[in-house]
């Protein structure tokens, strides 16, 4: 699917992921642009440790960039296109309704050889709804083997700690480069090391919907009014970097309250400059005693 397409999800579609907490589009993502994120990300992962924003681990052969933070506050274009894209906005309003707004954006990347499991968590605790949630646009394959991520299914909707979760049986979604997976923020999901694959790159943006996440102090309104900022004016790029498409358009209840910047690159940099105090993500933490 182009960058410029809308996806609006059907009823179908929003209700699964309502009960299940995750929900496939398998080849939403066109060969074109598949080609152009793999690519920005490669351009990244090459910088190694001088760039500040990768995240890096060693093992005795190695070092690893196995993550990318703030992508969209980058130099690559790209990711502020797809921001303000018809594509992912279309998505986000779907699941949200109206007043989404992105709390994070980065990149995870697993490589053969550098052993690193993600663990069972959650990635933050909120009341029972199905507005909090990740899309990631798959850049490589995944299978259960290669890690591909587990869920427990429904588990956003339990209230059984991350520790009782972990020990239920898990669903491996197996997904194909160029699918978008979106999850619950509070199923509890993990993934395994890579055994023969030779990379898994996955673009992760996280959105919530502002009244909801305000009203139950997820985030300060002051956060939420700032991140929400972000979407006009990487529409406003958008609009700029394809004069030919028609944008997104942004219903916001409140988006009269948001002047798009003359410069809306600078005013996304701005933005960035903020401390970003992201909620922890819960993950189950066994304390073994003595006996002392």
């Amino acid at each position: 699917m182009s960058i410029a397409r809308t996806c609006y999800l059907d009823a179908s579609q929003k209700e699964d992921f309502i009960q299940n907490g995750f929900l496939k589009l398998p080849q939403a993502i066109s060969p074109s642009l598949l080609n152009q994120l793999r690519d920005a990300v490669d351009g990244f992962v090459a910088l190694g440790n001088q760039f500040p924003d990768n995240i890096l681990v060693e093992t005795s052969a190695r070092q690893f960039v196995v993550g990318i933070d703030k992508i969209i506050a980058n130099s690559n274009p790209l990711f502020v296109e797809l921001l303000g894209s018809p594509l992912l906005l279309s998505i986000a309003e779907s699941l949200c309704g109206e007043d989404f707004f992105p709390v994070q954006d980065f990149v995870v990347i697993k490589n053969l050889g550098d052993h690193n499991p993600v663990k069972w968590h959650q990635d933050v605790i909120t009341k029972v709804h199905e507005k909090t949630f990740m899309i990631g646009f798959y850049l490589d394959p995944a299978n259960d083997e290669n890690g591909a991520l587990r869920v427990i299914p429904s588990s956003h909707k339990s209230n059984l700690s991350i520790c009782e979760l972990e020990k239920m049986e898990y669903q491996s979604l197996d997904m194909q480069a160029g699918d978008i997976l979106i999850h619950n923020l509070k199923i509890a999901h993990s993934s395994g090391a890579l055994t023969t694959f030779s990379q898994r790159r996955v673009i992760y943006f996280e959105f919530m919907a502002a009244k909801e996440i305000v009203e139950e102090a997820v985030y300060s309104e002051s956060f939420v009014r700032l991140r929400t900022g972000l979407i006009p004016n990487a529409i406003s790029y958008f609009e700029k970097t394809y004069p030919n498409e028609t944008p997104f358009t942004w219903n916001h209840p409140e988006k009269d309250n948001y002047v798009v910047a003359k410069d809306p690159t600078a005013a996304i940099q701005e933005v960035y400059q903020v401390k970003r105090n992201v909620k922890a993500a819960n993950y189950c933490f066994d304390f073994v005693t003595n006996g002392r």
